[in-house]
Parts: C-alpha cells; sequence; structure tokens
C-alpha cells in the first residue's frame, strides 16, 4: 500500500518543492506514510467492544461489521486519492483496520462452528489465508505500474471485488448452523455414559491438550467433558440435584452443598473454562497469553509497516524495489506452513507451538540486525511468513481450548488490545530510525530481537497451565467413569 501512495503522490506536501519536482520521496512524506498505518493500528484498542458484540450477538453481527468497515475504508480511500486530501487517509486507513481486527475476530467464530481438532484446523487455516491476502496491494501495484492505471481507478475496482466477496460471506452466517447443534441427542448421552481417556496425546506430549474419546473413539467436544466435571461435583454434594452444565461455579446457591463445594475448590484445581468471565480473564493463562501475544505482535505490525523502508536503507530503491516485491509474494508461503502447524500442535502441543513461534521470531530477527545483505534477507522473508502463520494459527486455535465458548469473543478481543499499545511505541521507534538515523533501524530491530528472550519463559509458564489443565480434565474423566461404573 505504501508505494500505491507514494505514486500517487500522499503526503508529499511535507517536501520541500525541489524533491516534488524531481519525484524525491523525503524522510518527512516516508514517516507519515507510516505513522498512518501505525495510527490505524491503534485501534486494536477497541478490539475488546467487538469481542462483547461477538458474545453477545453471534458471528453474523460481526461479519456485516467487518463488510461495512472496508467498504468505507475503499471508498474513503478512493476520494482521499482523487481530491488529493491526505488528512482523509487518516479516517480511511481507521475504518480498513476496523475491519481487519472483525475479519481476524470472525476466523475463530467460524472455528466455534466446528469441533475437537477440525476446529482448530479452520481456526488456524482461515488465518493463513486472511495472512495471505496481504499480496492483494503487491497485485494492485503490480497492476497500475503495468497499465499505468491510477490509484482512484485500482481502489474501485477492489472496492467492486470487495462487494461481490463480503457479500457473499455475509449470507453464509444467515445459513450457518454450529456443529455442537445438530449433535444427536443420544449421542450426547452415550459419550457421558461411556467416556475414558485417550492418552495417546499427552503421552507424545506433556503440554498438549488431551482429546477424550468415547469407547468406539468419536471424539467428545470440550463443553461435554467440561459438562461432565461439573456433573461430578454436584453428585459429590446432591445426587438428586440438577444441573445442566451451563452455569458457573460461581453462579451456585449458597447452600450447604455449595459451601461444601467451596472447601473442595481451595484443594482443587478448577479449569478456567469453568470459571466465571471475570475470573478467565484474570487467571495466569490469560494474563501470560496476552504478554506472548501482545510482544510478538508489536513486533509484527512493526517489521510488517517498517518493511519497505527497511529494505530501501538497504538498497532495495535502486533495483525497483525487488526485494520488496519478494518479501510480498512470500507472505503466502504461509500456507505451506499449515501441515507443520498441525503437526507441532498434534505432537508437540501448543507449548511446542509457542516455542516454535519464540525460535522462528529469533532467527528472522537475528537475520535483521546482523546482515545487510539483501539476498540473506529473502531467507528472513521465509521465516517471518512461517513465524505469523505460527503466530495467529497457533494462539487463535489455543484459545476455544481453555477458555468458555461464551468468553472467546472478550479474550480475543482483549488480546488484539494489547497489540494495539504497541502503536504508541512503534511510532517513537519508527520516526527515531527514519527521521534522526536515515532509515537505519538497527537499534529498533535491536530492542525487538531482545524483547523475544522473555517470551520463551512466559510460553514455558502457558505449558505447565496446559499441562495442569490436562491433569484436571484427566482426574474428572476418570471420577466420571467410576461413578458410572
Amino acid at each position: 500500500m505504501q508505494l500505491l501512495l507514494e505514486r500517487n503522490g500522499a503526503f508529499s506536501s511535507k517536501c520541500s518543492q525541489e524533491d516534488r519536482d524531481n519525484d524525491v520521496i523525503c524522510p518527512a512524506q516516508t514517516s507519515s506514510l507510516v505513522q498512518v498505518q501505525f495510527i490505524a493500528q491503534i485501534t486494536q484498542v477497541a478490539s475488546p467492544l467487538l469481542g462483547e458484540i461477538a458474545d453477545r450477538y453471534g458471528a453474523p453481527t460481526v461479519a456485516y461489521l467487518m463488510a461495512m468497515s472496508v467498504w468505507l475504508g475503499l471508498s474513503l480511500l478512493i476520494v482521499s486519492a482523487y481530491q488529493r486530501i491526505d488528512g482523509l487517509l487518516y479516517v480511511s486507513f481507521v475504518s480498513t483496520a476496523f475491519g481487519t481486527w472483525t475479519g481476524g475476530l470472525l476466523t475463530v467464530q467460524t472455528g466455534m462452528y466446528f469441533l475437537d481438532r477440525t476446529r482448530s484446523r479452520v481456526i488456524f487455516s482461515l488465518n493463513s489465508m486472511f495472512d495471505a491476502g496481504s499480496i492483494t496491494y503487491l497485485g494492485l501495484w503490480a497492476i497500475g505500474e503495468w497499465t499505468g492505471a491510477s490509484l482512484t481507478t485500482l481502489v474501485s475496482g477492489y472496492l467492486g471485488l470487495a462487494v461481490v466477496l463480503f457479500g457473499g460471506s455475509t449470507y453464509f452466517w444467515t445459513v450457518a448452523i454450529p456443529a455442537t447443534k445438530t449433535i444427536p441427542k443420544e449421542r450426547e448421552t452415550k459419550n457421558e455414559e461411556n467416556t475414558e481417556v485417550d492418552y495417546s496425546t499427552s503421552q507424545k506430549a506433556s503440554g498438549s491438550i488431551i482429546s477424550i474419546a468415547n469407547s468406539e473413539g468419536t471424539p467428545v467436544h470440550e463443553t461435554e467433558s467440561l459438562e461432565t466435571s461439573k456433573e461430578d461435583v454436584k453428585v459429590e454434594t446432591d445426587d438428586t440435584s440438577e444441573n445442566d452444565g451451563t452455569h458457573d461455579l460461581d453462579a451456585l446457591p449458597e447452600t450447604n452443598e455449595s459451601n461444601r463445594l467451596a472447601e473442595k475448590e481451595k484443594k482443587e484445581y478448577i479449569l478456567v473454562a469453568e470459571r466465571s468471565i471475570r475470573q478467565q480473564i484474570s487467571s495466569g493463562a490469560f494474563v501470560s497469553l496476552c504478554l506472548f501475544f501482545g510482544v510478538h505482535m508489536a513486533a509484527n505490525q512493526y517489521n510488517l509497516t517498517t518493511m519497505r523502508v527497511f529494505l530501501a536503507y538497504l538498497g532495495d530503491d535502486d533495483v525497483n524495489n525487488k526485494y520488496l516485491t519478494i518479501f510480498s509474494f512470500l507472505m503466502p508461503v504461509s500456507l505451506c506452513a499449515l501441515p507443520a502447524v498441525d503437526a507441532i500442535i498434534y505432537h508437540l502441543g501448543f507449548h511446542g507451538g509457542f516455542q516454535t513461534i519464540n525460535i522462528l521470531a529469533l532467527g528472522y530477527s537475528l537475520i535483521k540486525i546482523t546482515s545487510e545483505n539483501l539476498n540473506v534477507q529473502v531467507f528472513g522473508f521465509i521465516l517471518f511468513s512461517f513465524y505469523r502463520s505460527f503466530l495467529f494459527g497457533v494462539t487463535m486455535s489455543f484459545l476455544p481450548t481453555i477458555f468458555a465458548p461464551q468468553a472467546t469473543g472478550k479474550v480475543y478481543g482483549l488480546l488484539i488490545m494489547t497489540a494495539g499499545f504497541s502503536a504508541f511505541l512503534n511510532i517513537p521507534l519508527t520516526k527515531f530510525a527514519v527521521e534522526q538515523r536515515d532509515g537505519n533501524f538497527f537499534i529498533p530491530n535491536l530492542i525487538y530481537t531482545v524483547a523475544i528472550a522473555p517470551c520463551f519463559v512466559v510460553a514455558w509458564f502457558i505449558g505447565k497451565i496446559i499441562q495442569r489443565e490436562n491433569n484436571a480434565k484427566n482426574s474428572s474423566v476418570i471420577q466420571n467413569k467410576d461413578l458410572h461404573a
């Protein structure tokens, strides 16, 4: 997008008349083009509102918000490009960014329509395709270079395509039915009576989420296992009481039974998904995930937004943006990482997935600070593409495995909000590199490289939480089996 805006002369008024006459991109113009993107990223702080909307009104409402935000953003971009109103770019980018955050939320909401391992695959597959879509702007720039079409013409065609695609996606949400609502009642009853633990996954990796299967090997949805564990608790307190598995433990009436339950809670671990929503978002699992995701999202957005300027400093402008083109073309490589994401989660668990994110981030960061060779940077591009696939795929598919379905929207929104605050750091870092160090990003790159180190510890802590969740689920299922026996 930055190439398209430069070609259209956006923010060229910040340059001297001599620079404008010679079509030179001055540092002040570059800084403004980068800053408008970072300001749009600050809108992530509104993501908790989107999460609340998703939890309260469902995925269809989120889909409508996504479509309208993108349509509005592209429409404003057309007006800004045609009338040369640079200030309108801020509003356009903010609206488009709002559509991007709702699109990310929608990938998780879509996954909730499926069960078990299929759900994880759907989530990280959609995230990778969402990520691969960033090549679109390179395609528009190439079309503009080839045909000489103006930015107004290019974005108008893109808006028409967006109307068709988003129109179809919103229709999908009017007919889609979650898989949890189509499970026959007989199967639910049978699962409750014949549940047993499949230790194959937990034996492969202590950090993985154990799978629960009935005697025929049919996977049981996590919500069913949660209901089972809640029924176990109620059986010990009052065999004649009713429990449909949908109430939080905190909401139980204050009776003698609930008092005994409170004493038991002090001694036993309560699954995160069985806690109240407030307790879930204040749990160690959520706080750790916020720290981990916040650092990585800040680094991810920083690298994406500054890549054009970083490569220009290394000499990419002298070869007609050849390496920026390679970088953009390699973004869809994240689709090639899907089998790796699936294999890592299955064999090493989500803990292994989180540590893989750290390793990939460290790899591409070290390349950026140790080499100014553009050919070497290409290897970093590949690592970065795989890194993004793992970051969003692993993190987003992890959410439904540990948090309750009615809390996933809020959790996602708060996670994205932490990334929004990173823009307040990225803006001064970028201005420092562009305006004071003439495009040399070594110091900001070094800062983000060092910031990865604590993430290894945080990922280890998340792994310990996953292991404790597994042990609690294991204990609950075995107790339930003994009761039915």
